[in-house]
């Protein structure tokens, strides 16, 4: 639910004028037409693979890693090709300590499942996956603890400002 109804994208802009590499004009502009809700995997694999580098920016990256996520914890056969060091590359390049706390929290479990899912099977394109996933289970667990850590700071100032001044304890 953290990401629910987010729409915010910008593979292209407002008067529809593709935001990426030329070399990648041609295949997002198919996208374009085929339309963003039904991806197939192999085109939200190309996608998250190119997000924020040479197709879009930070925003794509936003819009595509719940999408891509759910599909990978989904069908895990799905988008190794983006494997989990390229997509801590990307969330870590494109800002992700300023999405909202409960994005972050979302795709931090998400990235742990990824991370475990990972460590249990190996592929042609992960030659050593128990090491992706390792470090992908300990970059989650660090942001998932940054994320609590800010709604605890935010908790405890939130009580400090209710606490009247002058109605401590007193000797």
């Amino acid at each position: 639910m953290a990401f629910h109804g987010l729409r915010r994208h910008d593979l292209w802009d407002a008067a529809g004028k593709l935001m990426c590499a030329d070399s990648k004009a041609e295949r997002l502009a198919k996208l374009r037409e085929t339309g963003l809700i039904d991806l197939s995997f192999r085109d939200l694999d190309y996608l998250m693979s190119c997000a924020g580098l040479t197709i879009g920016t930070g925003e794509t990256v936003r819009f595509l890693t719940p999408r891509y996520l759910k599909a990978l914890l989904s069908f895990p056969e799905f988008g190794w090709y983006t494997n989990g060091q390229m997509l801590r590359d990307r969330l870590d390049r494109h800002g992700f300590e300023e999405w909202p706390r409960d994005q972050r929290l979302a795709t931090a479990d998400a990235m742990a499942l990824m991370g475990r899912a990972m460590v249990l099977m190996a592929d042609d394109y992960n030659s050593h996956p128990e090491v992706d996933g390792t470090q992908l289970i300990a970059w989650a667990n660090i942001q998932r603890a940054a994320a609590q850590a800010e709604a605890e700071r935010r908790k405890h100032k939130a009580g400090a400002k209710r606490q009247p001044k002058g109605k401590g304890l007193r000797r």
